[in-house]
């Protein structure tokens, strides 16, 4: 039984070459975690038989895909098992790389005991004492895909879009549209443009991230065309979503405007002015866009 039985939740763990640290991550999780879901996307160290044989924790699920899906595929099959069972409230996403300090997953429940309709993530990127480790490389390119990420997907009180240490409750769970959802490294940013089409109240959680010199799976130059298309799509399929196809003239004028000043600047360099107070006035507006309550 769970700590307190008001919220009772899962954990899901995507494994893709994490045999070094998955028995570690799982010995770390504590009681007020009901169930434990291994996906084994295909692991070429064979995480999951690894749990199966080494862990004695009751409560772990093996699932095993039969080729490698990608991590949103594989967290997503997590939380279908997990939210088959009626008597799970909470969903949480870590990695099993031993990165994300398992103590936090207290503080990512404990919103939940006031609110339902609620996503929950981590922020990584505020001064703490393990975050001059990230690597300086990973740091700038964590930072650039979270600004990029808050203008494509309008979630701009939201800080480490990227995150993957994540929380969701199964209310929010049964609104989501599952075919909007990445199936790969595109996840965590897929599911955060989804909060805003469902008008769920996304909450940052400061957390430190612990880094051990472990190698990343994301092979950068294989992954960032895919990326920059996907940052695209997901920007234009938004901004029609919600202002062209809903006549929003203002917004339509504003982003008419960006795009001719845009031309014109190339050409006449002194009307960058009239492009930056245009961009500046469409992301004022677009900030405001379904204001979720608290």
């Amino acid at each position: 039984m769970t700590a307190d039985n008001s919220v009772k939740c899962a954990v899901v763990i995507p494994c893709y070459k994490v045999s070094n640290n998955i028995l570690t991550v799982i010995d770390s999780i504590g009681s007020e975690v009901e169930k434990i879901y291994i996906v084994d996307d295909a692991c070429p160290e064979n995480s999951g038989d690894l749990v199966k044989n080494k862990s004695l924790d009751n409560r772990i699920s093996i699932i095993y895909n039969s080729r490698n899906l990608g991590v949103g595929a594989s967290t997503k099959k997590g939380f279908h098992e997990a939210f088959k069972k009626n008597d799970i409230d909470v969903c949480i996403k870590i990695d099993g790389d031993g990165q994300m300090d398992t103590q936090n997953i207290k503080r990512f429940v404990e919103p939940f005991k006031k609110k339902s309709y609620l996503y929950v993530k981590g922020n990584r990127f505020h001064f703490h004492r393990n975050f001059l480790k990230m690597p300086f490389i990973r740091m700038l390119g964590n930072f650039l895909l979270s600004f990029v990420s808050k203008i494509t997907t309008g979630q701009y009180n939201i800080f480490d879009v990227t995150n993957g240490f994540i929380a969701m409750h199964k209310n929010v769970y049964k609104k989501i549209n599952h075919s909007n959802i990445s199936d790969d490294y595109f996840f965590e940013t897929s599911m955060v443009a989804e909060m805003r089409k469902i008008k769920c109240k996304i909450l940052d959680i400061k957390i430190e991230t612990i880094y051990n010199n472990e190698k990343s799976n994301l092979v950068i130059n294989k992954i960032l065309f895919h990326f920059i298309t996907r940052h695209i799509s997901t920007f234009v399929t938004r901004i029609i979503n919600e202002y062209i196809k809903l006549k929003d003239y203002l917004m339509i004028f504003l982003i008419f405007g960006i795009f001719v000043t845009l031309i014109i600047s190339i050409f006449i360099t002194n009307k960058i002015i009239i492009l930056i107070i245009l961009i500046f006035l469409f992301f004022l507006k677009d900030k405001s866009f379904n204001i979720i309550e608290e």
